[in-house]
């Protein structure tokens, strides 16, 4: 219980919540440019 109201007040928490998608899209852009770069 502790450690959930930690990553409530943390900042660190909105940011790997709210980063998680933007993280996966980003990685998603770079294979794609690195399959393009390879064919």
């Amino acid at each position: 219980m502790q450690w959930q109201i930690l990553a409530d007040s943390s900042p660190w928490s909105t940011l790997l919540l709210g980063g998680g998608d933007i993280l996966l899209d980003l990685v998603r852009v770079q294979l794609r440019l690195a399959g393009l770069t390879h064919h």
